[in-house]
């Protein structure tokens, strides 16, 4: 009797220890499900900016490229328009030349 008694304090023990590192793996359980959602949560918001900050990128290469090629127009336009002054001013010279 005393064999059986020992047998189930040893069992009972045991559900104890057993039940404990049930609670523990639980609660840890429960910190990796938190830190999963945040991670989530961050991944998301990280994925978010990226989209915009890719937006901004084409935004910003597009207007680059627009001004590149409004300053090539204006340099084209402009060395027309010196041209053209020399042109007039060696007309001019022709005409009446300096003394």
């Amino acid at each position: 009797m005393a064999q059986v008694a020992q047998v189930a304090t040893t069992t009972s023990e045991t559900v104890a220890q057993h039940n404990e590192i049930l609670n523990r793996i639980e609660q840890q359980q429960e910190l990796n499900t938190q830190a999963i959602a945040e991670l989530a949560e961050n991944t998301n918001r990280v994925l978010a900016r990226s989209a915009i900050l890719d937006d901004v990128l084409l935004e910003l290469r597009d207007s680059f490229e627009q001004h590149q090629r409004n300053f090539e127009e204006q340099q084209r336009t402009t060395n027309a328009a010196l041209n053209q002054l020399g042109a007039i001013l060696v007309q001019l010279t022709r005409i009446d030349p300096p003394n």
